[in-house]
């Protein structure tokens, strides 16, 4: 990770980026933990058409030391549990889709079978 990899990342374009959160707060703000993870993410959001971000609730209204840019970017959020209002705001001024994953069970019989 670092200067090689954001500027083979800004030879291409695609479709879609998937990127997830290392902190995410009020702003909104999405923060990481190491100032090259924060670029090879702001990399990623700015050259795709469609910028996804994961977050699990464990990263609301959390900061990290170094801030990830391009987050305007991102056109999905998808998350596990229902954004504080603070939050959500943030994202929905910049007209970011904000989908809930639903959990599913899965027990050991139903693996068993599909294997």
């Amino acid at each position: 990770m670092g200067r090689d990899t954001t500027t083979m990342l800004s030879q291409y374009y695609t479709d879609f980026a998937f990127v997830g959160a290392g902190a995410l707060s009020a702003g909104p703000l999405l923060t990481d933990y190491s100032r090259e993870a924060a670029a090879v993410r702001a990399q990623m959001l700015f050259q795709a058409r469609t910028s996804v971000l994961l977050a699990d609730y464990t990263k609301f209204e959390r900061k990290a030391p170094v801030r990830v840019a391009n987050l305007e970017k991102i056109t999905h959020l998808i998350i596990d549990r229902k954004l504080p209002s603070d939050l959500a705001t943030g994202f929905k001024s910049w007209k970011t889709e904000i989908l809930i994953a639903k959990a599913r069970a899965v027990d050991a019989q139903s693996r068993r079978s599909n294997s």
